[in-house]
């Protein structure tokens, strides 16, 4: 039960001390703490007393300090409630609860990026107080580079995490949550999502399913279920999209036709379905055909359309290398300047890799493979 307002001519802040002790806080917290319950309710306040390690002292901490703290995103879960692989709530023992986008346009600040179905990071030592270096997708860097490259040529692609408290929640979380970071929810994540993707069509249809792993209850269910008449809504949403979807593709399979006529069109610039791509080049090598962006824009400000995008052009790609005759295709991406896109890109299956692209300039770009 929420605590109700207290008026200037009614007790004093420390009236509800009684209401607060009875539900399992103490009596006699300071207006900060009143003030947070009123707005946040009475798990919010638990977290914050329960909590080891006070948001100002996150900086100074280590990384297996702070991820064994009691209110840590991963630990103390109780239920998970996993919506279409695009957002997800955890509940916690002590009431709380978190909410968690899984792709861009739903992630909120203080998370900066979420990658749950990548399994092949690796963590850097030493546990470096304030921060977790990692090499995303490690073992398939290593695995493309040079019997040459230096021993510490992997270096290059770490990149580090630090933690924040989430003042909705009241968890401490890490700017990007992964494999690494987060395993317990990682692994729940990738088991809700197959659950997921083998009950499609009934959750498609509003339906919802209950189960348990790793001793957390997990409740799969649509996104779409929370619309009002969700058989004219939802299905019309849908049809649009994949509307939308299709014209996209038609639209870059003809793009990177013209290219391929024009010798690569390096620098060339498309705008599709309100999303402007740039610096786009295409080619083909032996049996490869590549095509490249250097950045990728959602002037249309529609949700989604970017990843809609991003898809669309995949399958342009792989129907220009079937053209082509090509046996395997690559989608580049030079330039990423947002968190949340590369962590979206890395749990697609794009790894960062070094390419050659003059006689001593090299670039990173992350790079997904498909075999036709």
């Amino acid at each position: 039960m929420e605590a109700e307002h207290v008026t200037a001519t009614e007790a004093p802040e420390a009236a509800p001390a009684p209401r607060l002790a009875a539900q399992g806080l103490p009596g006699g917290l300071p207006g900060h703490l009143l003030a947070l319950q009123r707005t946040a309710g009475n798990a919010a306040v638990r977290a914050l007393i329960q909590r080891k390690i006070e948001p100002a002292d996150l900086p100074a901490k280590k990384p297996t300090e702070v991820m064994a703290d009691d209110t840590y995103l991963d630990n103390n879960m109780t239920r998970l409630e996993f919506y279409d692989a695009q957002a997800a709530v955890i509940h916690y023992k002590d009431g709380s609860k978190l909410s968690l986008g899984l792709v861009p346009e739903h992630i909120k600040a203080p998370i900066e990026g979420v990658d749950y179905r990548s399994t092949s990071h690796m963590r850097i030592s030493p546990d470096t107080p304030g921060k977790l270096t990692f090499v995303p997708r490690a073992m398939e860097i290593v695995m493309k580079l040079p019997d040459t490259a230096p021993a510490g040529e992997i270096l290059k692609f770490a990149r580090d995490v630090t933690f924040k408290h989430d003042p909705a929640s009241g968890r401490v979380v890490p700017t990007e949550v992964n494999s690494i970071t987060a395993p317990r929810l990682c692994e729940l994540l990738r088991e809700s999502e197959a659950e997921f993707v083998r009950n499609f069509d009934a959750f498609a249809k509003g339906g919802e399913k209950v189960m348990k792993k790793l001793e957390v209850v997990v409740t799969l269910a649509s996104i779409l279920s929370a619309i009002p008449s969700p058989g004219a809504a939802a299905g019309g949403a849908a049809a649009r999209a994949a509307t939308a979807s299709a014209r996209a593709e038609t639209t870059l399979l003809g793009f990177i036709r013209n290219l391929l006529k024009g010798g690569g069109g390096k620098g060339a610039q498309v705008a599709v379905e309100g999303v402007q791509l740039g610096g786009v080049e295409a080619g083909v090598q032996g049996s490869r055909l590549f095509v490249r962006y250097s950045h990728i824009l959602n002037s249309g400000r529609v949700v989604g359309q970017g990843r809609m995008v991003q898809s669309a052009l995949e399958r342009a790609a792989m129907a220009a290398g079937k053209e082509a005759g090509a046996k395997t295709v690559e989608v580049g991406v030079t330039t990423i300047v947002n968190p949340t896109w590369q962590a979206y890109l890395e749990s697609l299956g794009y790894v960062p890799e070094l390419v050659q692209v003059g006689a001593t300039h090299w670039t990173k770009v992350w790079i997904r493979v498909f075999t036709l």
